[in-house]
């Protein structure tokens, strides 16, 4: 998205805005959108993207499963040691709040 780079979300938003139905529903017209969506600023209460992803046993799980619930949505890699520092904090904190309905969606 070099435009987004060069003149900014909204400025690029506004000229998607200014083209036509066909250029918006052209395989770049339809780039820009998602870009648009994945790159939207979230609010409290606004929809998030379903992410589904394989658990250490191979069954799929979403984050959609957790809908109602207080998620913490961890991205994380093995090699990387503050995320590895932090592991013991997110089980204590798992463990103060679960009955509460606190719930740790890990991607790594």
């Amino acid at each position: 998205m070099s435009g987004s780079k060069k003149w900014g979300k909204e400025k690029t938003k506004e000229l998607y805005d200014k083209l036509s139905v066909k250029n918006q529903t052209s395989f770049y017209g339809k780039k820009l959108k998602e870009y648009f969506t994945l790159n939207k600023a979230l609010q409290i209460g606004d929809e998030f993207l379903n992410l589904k992803i394989s658990d250490e046993s191979g069954n799929i799980r979403e984050l959609s499963d957790l809908k109602g619930k207080t998620v913490l949505l961890e991205f994380w890699a093995s090699w990387c040691k503050p995320c590895r520092a932090e592991n013991p904090n997110l089980i204590k904190n798992y463990e103060k709040y679960k009955d509460f309905g606190f719930e740790i969606f890990a991607v790594s």
